[in-house]
């Protein structure tokens, strides 16, 4: 799960698990126009998906290891 406060955000590298060739990772992006509160952007992302007070989850992102 990641969050931000601006129009862009980055996977790091070090979020990314041991992939095998074929394997798949979907990203899905939720908007929102209020701040999540939390001491962590995890934090702040659960807070305001569990609260529900976002868009609906956008069409996936399928990024596969090749």
């Amino acid at each position: 799960m990641g969050y931000t406060e601006t129009n862009s955000w980055h996977l790091d590298a070090k979020d990314v698990p041991t992939l095998s060739i074929g394997d798949k990772i979907y990203i899905y992006v939720q908007a929102f126009n209020i701040k999540g509160t939390g001491l962590t952007d995890v934090d702040k992302a659960r807070d305001l998906h569990d609260n529900r007070v976002g868009s609906d989850w956008g069409v996936a992102i399928i990024l596969t290891k090749s």
